[in-house]
């Protein structure tokens, strides 16, 4: 009887090299890539006026950040607003991030 009679012909070649394991995770871990959300230019003046608004009032805040893979969520205090290139410092807890205005997706 022939490997051939019940999975035709790729029956007998299950031998994948490492460049074409690598390839498939690649292929996998990009189709779970999502596209950037488009912010009207309402939402994004609403946005920037909460951010003033919490680094006035230092009010602890959340901040939803935009990221093509994961849903990032960092809770922290708005400490610095860099308007020349358009992003805002984060303190949480002992850790100062800097997240650019533009992956703001959220704030409350």
């Amino acid at each position: 009887m022939s490997k051939l009679d019940n999975n035709g012909l790729w029956e007998s070649s299950r031998m994948m090299i490492p460049q074409h394991k690598s390839a498939i995770h690649a292929y996998h871990h990009e189709v779970k890539r999502k596209s950037r959300p488009h912010l009207d230019e309402q939402e994004f003046e609403l946005i920037g006026g909460r951010l003033a608004q919490a680094m006035r009032d230092r009010d602890v805040v959340t901040v939803e950040v935009f990221d093509p893979f994961e849903v990032v969520v960092i809770h922290g205090q708005v400490i610095d607003i860099d308007v020349v290139n358009r992003r805002i410092r984060l303190l949480d807890g002992d850790d100062k991030r800097w997240v650019n205005v533009i992956d703001v997706m959220n704030i409350s």
